[in-house]
C-alpha cells in the first residue's frame, strides 16, 4: 500500500497538469473550432475563443469534479501498475503521458456507444474514413500507447487494463437512468411543445395517442408564428404576433400583466418550466414560473453544449452526478451527446403534486438541436450503415433549419428522430402511469412550427410550417375538431381562457435574411446571464415586413397579407427595458 501511495504523490503533479491545465485547453479550442463552423453566426477566431472561454468558466466546476475523478482514477491505476512492476519508473514527461493513455482509452469506450464523437474536430484528418475504422483506430492507438509506456510482454497487461477502463467510462450513464414503473400523487397538467414538428412527418404514435376516449386530435391546427420564439410568446400572452412583436429570436418575453402563467397560479396552480434548449427563446426562464427547470439561455446554452461536446468526458459524467454538485447548467444537458430523452419526458410526467398540482409547459427541441443516436438505439441494420458512413458524417446538422442534410449512408436522420421521439412520448407516458385513473393526467401536445427547409416570408404560407399537430387527453373538446384553431387557444384548451372567443386562425412571419444577419451579428451585445440584444433599428426594419397568411380557406401567395407600415407597440421587457 505504501508503494501505491508513494506512486500515487509521485504523479499528482504531472497528471494534473494534463488534467486540469492541458484538458480544458484543449476543450477550449476544439469548442472554438465548433463556433466558428455554426450557421448563422458569423464570428471570428477571437470571438469563438472568447465564446469557448465563457462555456469553460460557466462549467469551471464541472471540469474541476470531473478532473478530481478523472486524477484519481489516473493516479491510482498506474501507481499500482507500477507497484507490481508493469509499469516502470520514468522522469515526468512519461508520468505526464499517463492521464493522456487513459483518455484515449475512455475516447475508444465512448465512441463504442456513441457514434457520433468520431466527428469530433480533434480527429479531422480521419473524417473520411469509415466510422468503424476511426473507432477500431482509437482503440489500436490506446493499446499501443500503453504497451509503449509499459515495456515488453507487461505492457500487454498494461494494455488490457487500460481499455478496460475505457470500456467502462460511459458505461455509467447508460445505465444511470432507472426509468419510473409508476409515479404516486396527481400528475401534472402538461403542455408540452415538440419542436419542428409537422403533418408531413410519421405523426402515427400521437394519432394513437389521440384516439384514447378522452383524447383530440385537431385536424386543421394553425400556429401563430414560425419562429419557437415567436410562438411560445404568442401562447403564454394568448395574443398574435402583430399585438405583441415579439418576432425574431433572442428577443426578452415582456413583462405583462396578463399571462397564461399567471392566470394558472390564481387557479391554484403551481407552474413548472422544462424548456430544455433556451438558445433562442428565454421564456422558460423569463416568463415568471414558479419553478424553473430549464437550460441556460441564449449564448450560454450555446456554449456550454459545445464545451461538454469538445470535452467529451464531461457529458459522459456530468448526468450521473447529483446536480447539487454541478453548476447551473442540467445534468441531462440538451445538445450534449449524451442527453437523455426518456430521462427528460419521465421528469415531465412522472410530477407529483407536491405543493398543489402543476402545471408544466415544456419545450423539447430534439428535432432541432445535435442528438446523434447512440448505437443502443438503433436497430442492426442502421447501426451497420452508420458503421461505414464516412466519420465526419455522423453528426447531427439540424441546428441549422435550413440545410437539407438529411440521409447520412442510406441513414434518414430526421425520420429515425420523429419516430424516436413520438414513440418516447408514448412510452414514457405508460412508465409514468400519468393517464392512470389514480393519477388522473390532462394533457395538450402541440408543435411550435413544422420543418423548416426553404422557409422565407415568400414561402411562409407553406401547409409544411404552418400546419401542426395538437392533440389533447383528458381535457374538454372542442365541438368541431376539423374546424380551424390556433395555438394561440391554449389557454382556452386547459380551461384558463373561460368565455373568451376563439382566436384568429393565422400565421405571421418575419425574420431577417440570411444577407443581414452578419450586420445583425455585429450589433449583438451579450449579458453574462445569456441574454443577447440585438440592435432595434435593425429589428424595426425586419418587423415592417411582418407578414400575415389565413391557410383555411387555402389563400393563394399572391393573397398574403403584409400586416404593419409601421413599428409596433413599444413592450417592457423583463429588465424594464423598451423592446
Amino acid at each position: 500500500m505504501r508503494v501505491v501511495l508513494d506512486g500515487v504523490r509521485r504523479r499528482l503533479g504531472p497528471h494534473a497538469l494534463v488534467i486540469f491545465v492541458l484538458w480544458p485547453l484543449v476543450s477550449l479550442g476544439m469548442a472554438a473550432v465548433e463556433i466558428r463552423a455554426l450557421p448563422y453566426y458569423q464570428v471570428t477566431l477571437a470571438q469563438a475563443l472568447m465564446g469557448a472561454t465563457a462555456g469553460v468558466v460557466l462549467l469551471a466546476r464541472d471540469f474541476a469534479l470531473v478532473g478530481v475523478l478523472a486524477l484519481g482514477v489516473s493516479t491510482v491505476c498506474f501507481a499500482t501498475l507500477a507497484a507490481v512492476g508493469w509499469v516502470p519508473d520514468a522522469r515526468r514527461r512519461a508520468l505526464a503521458a499517463e492521464p493522456a493513455i487513459l483518455f484515449l482509452a475512455a475516447y475508444f469506450g465512448i465512441a463504442l456507444v456513441y457514434p457520433t464523437v468520431v466527428a469530433h474536430p480533434v480527429l479531422t484528418f480521419a473524417h473520411g474514413w469509415p466510422v468503424v475504422v476511426v473507432t477500431a483506430g482509437l482503440g489500436v492507438v490506446a493499446a499501443a500507447a500503453a504497451m509503449a509506456r509499459a515495456g515488453g510482454l507487461r505492457g500487454i497487461g498494461v494494455a488490457v487494463t487500460v481499455l478496460l477502463i475505457g470500456l467502462m467510462v460511459p458505461q455509467p450513464v447508460v445505465r444511470q437512468w432507472t426509468h419510473r414503473a409508476g409515479t404516486s400523487g396527481r400528475a401534472p397538467l402538461v403542455v408540452l411543445g415538440l419542436d419542428s414538428l409537422s403533418h408531413d412527418d410519421d405523426l402515427s404514435a400521437l394519432r394513437t395517442l389521440a384516439s384514447r376516449p378522452d383524447g383530440g386530435w385537431y385536424t386543421h391546427a394553425v400556429t401563430p408564428g414560425l419562429l419557437t420564439n415567436a410562438v411560445w410568446a404568442s401562447i403564454l400572452l394568448g395574443r398574435p404576433v402583430r399585438e405583441h412583436g415579439i418576432f425574431h429570436t433572442f428577443q426578452p418575453f415582456p413583462n405583462a400583466d396578463d399571462t397564461l402563467v399567471k392566470r394558472a397560479r390564481a387557479a391554484g396552480f403551481r407552474t413548472v418550466s422544462v424548456f430544455p434548449d433556451q438558445i433562442t427563446c428565454p421564456v422558460g426562464s423569463q416568463a415568471g414560473f414558479d419553478e424553473d427547470r430549464s437550460g441556460p439561455i441564449g449564448w450560454r446554452q450555446l456554449a456550454t453544449h459545445l464545451i461538454e461536446n469538445a470535452s467529451l468526458l464531461l457529458p459522459v459524467a456530468r448526468p450521473v452526478l447529483p446536480q447539487a454538485l454541478l453548476g447551473r447548467v442540467p445534468a441531462n444537458h440538451a445538445g450534449t451527446f449524451t442527453y437523455d430523452l426518456d430521462r427528460e419526458l419521465d421528469g415531465i410526467f412522472g410530477e407529483g403534486d407536491r405543493g398543489g398540482r402543476a402545471l408544466v409547459l415544456s419545450h423539447l427541441t430534439y428535432l432541432h438541436h445535435p442528438r446523434f443516436p447512440s448505437y443502443a438505439e438503433l436497430d442492426a441494420a442502421d447501426r451497420r450503415r452508420i458503421w461505414w458512413a464516412p466519420a465526419g458524417q455522423v453528426r447531427d446538422r439540424s441546428f441549422d433549419w435550413q440545410d437539407r442534410h438529411t440521409r447520412i449512408a442510406d441513414f434518414e436522420l430526421r425520420r429515425w428522430k420523429v419516430r424516436r421521439l413520438t414513440t418516447a412520448v408514448t412510452a414514457s407516458i405508460e412508465r409514468t402511469r400519468f393517464l392512470a385513473p389514480d393519477r388522473g393526467g390532462q394533457l395538450v401536445v402541440l408543435a411550435d412550427h413544422g420543418e423548416r427547409v426553404g422557409l422565407t416570408p415568400n414561402t411562409f404560407w407553406r401547409s409544411t410550417y404552418h400546419h401542426v399537430p395538437l392533440v389533447t387527453v383528458g381535457l374538454p373538446l372542442r365541438p368541431d375538431l376539423d374546424a380551424p384553431i390556433s395555438l394561440l387557444d391554449v389557454a382556452g384548451l386547459i380551461g384558463l381562457a373561460p368565455g373568451e372567443p376563439a382566436r384568429d386562425p393565422a400565421v405571421e412571419f418575419a425574420v431577417a435574411a440570411r444577407e443581414h444577419w452578419p450586420r445583425l451579428v455585429r450589433s449583438m451585445k451579450l449579458g453574462w446571464d445569456g441574454s443577447v440584444e440585438m440592435d432595434p433599428a435593425i429589428l424595426e426594419q425586419v418587423f415592417h415586413g411582418l407578414r400575415l397568411h389565413r391557410p383555411w380557406p387555402m389563400r393563394r401567395p399572391a393573397q398574403v397579407q403584409l400586416v404593419f407600415a409601421s413599428p409596433p407597440p413599444v413592450m417592457r421587457t423583463g429588465k424594464g427595458q423598451p423592446r
